[in-house]
């Protein structure tokens, strides 16, 4: 599950609008773009990005020399089209997943390793407890109950490299899904928790 900083601020509406730069723009650049919004709006079974039309703050597709995303939404860069940075490095496998790794920044979730540098984070070899940054320490703030997951492998916010140094039993659990698919059971319960 992807982790979310502590003072994340959510778009409004539950909704990103968004449009496409046309800095570097192709037209395989552009469907790799609506493939992943597609894809997000799909599995989350709501549409959280959608094209712009008169709102005030909006999310900005761009390519260029490397992919990054502000954490969640930032209103003084919203106002002026806040970015979301797309590679134009990325392999043609590597594009639709690393765009909704970027997307799923946007809508404020930091990487899956993240909880791992915070002091309640050492629960075993592949545990961690969520400190405030945690979505299910929001729900702590809802219940009153500490819950303590298992990392994420599988999250489309967990990069290979890291996959890559967990032990090889552990990371052979995660193999099937390692290869591809683009959001895990986890990530989607994460974005509707949200944005729900």
């Amino acid at each position: 599950m992807p982790v979310t900083p502590k003072n994340v601020v959510t778009w409004p509406n539950h909704v990103v609008p968004y449009e496409i730069s046309e800095t570097n723009l192709t037209e395989e650049r552009t469907k790799v773009i609506h493939d992943a919004v597609q894809e997000l709006n799909a599995r989350v079974g709501n549409a959280i990005f959608v094209a712009k039309t008169n709102q005030t703050g909006w999310a900005m597709f761009q390519w260029g020399e490397s992919g990054s995303s502000d954490i969640g939404y930032v209103e003084a860069r919203a106002r002026e089209g806040q970015k979301i940075h797309l590679s134009t490095k990325w392999t043609e496998v590597e594009r639709v997943k690393q765009t909704i790794h970027e997307m799923c920044h946007c809508l404020g979730f930091e990487h899956e390793w993240f909880a791992s540098q915070y002091p309640l984070a050492a629960c075993g070899p592949t545990s961690f407890a969520w400190d405030m940054r945690g979505t299910k320490m929001l729900e702590k703030q809802r219940t009153g109950v500490t819950t303590i997951l298992p990392l994420d492998a599988n999250s489309v916010m967990m990069y290979n490299e890291w996959r890559n140094r967990m032990p090889p039993v552990t990371r052979a659990r995660f193999a099937s899904v390692m290869s591809g698919d683009y959001l895990s059971s986890r990530d989607i319960s994460a974005i509707k928790f949200l944005y729900a």
